[in-house]
C-alpha cells in the first residue's frame, strides 16, 4: 500500500517527473496482468454462454448492482448523451503507445504520445481521485 501512495503522492504533487520504486516490474506488466483475466472471461461477442447457478450471496450482489443501475434514469432535456465506454482494444492502444522506463536514480518515467497524452492524464486524474475518496484521514 505504501508503494502505491508514494507513487500517487509524487505523480500529482507536480514537483517531480519521476518515481523511485523499491519493488521490481513493470508498469505495464502490472496492468497487463490485471487486463488480461478479464479479457479471457469476457465472451465474444454473439456468443451465448451457459450461466451458473447463483448463490445467495450472488444474488444479493446482483439486486445491489440492479438496484443503483441509472441508465434508466431520466435524462435532462437537452443534456448531451454520453460518451460510450472505451473498449477494451481502446484501452490496449492506449497503453500501448506509452514508454516506461527507469531513470539512473530507480525513478520511474511514464511518457505517451501527444495524442494519448491527454487520455492518459485524465485516466492517471481520474484514478487519483479514486484513491483520494477511500484514502484514510490523517492519523490523529
Amino acid at each position: 500500500m505504501g508503494t502505491k501512495q508514494v507513487f500517487f503522492v509524487r505523480l500529482f504533487d507536480g514537483t517531480s517527473d519521476e518515481v523511485a520504486f523499491e519493488r521490481s516490474g513493470s508498469f505495464l506488466s502490472r496492468i497487463e496482468r490485471i487486463v488480461a483475466p478479464a479479457l479471457e472471461r469476457a465472451p465474444a461477442r454473439g456468443v451465448e454462454t451457459a450461466e451458473p447457478e447463483d448463490g445467495p450471496a450472488e444474488r444479493e450482489i446482483d439486486a445491489i448492482v440492479a438496484a443503483g443501475d441509472e441508465s434508466r434514469d431520466a435524462r435532462v432535456p437537452g443534456a448531451p448523451e454520453p460518451a460510450p465506454p472505451p473498449s477494451a482494444v481502446d484501452v490496449q492502444k492506449l497503453f500501448s503507445g506509452l514508454t516506461v522506463q527507469r531513470t539512473a536514480h530507480g525513478g520511474l518515467v511514464i511518457e505517451a504520445p501527444p495524442e494519448t497524452a491527454a487520455t492518459l492524464a485524465a485516466l492517471f486524474a481520474g484514478m487519483a481521485q479514486l484513491l483520494q475518496a477511500v484514502a484514510p484521514g490523517p492519523a490523529s
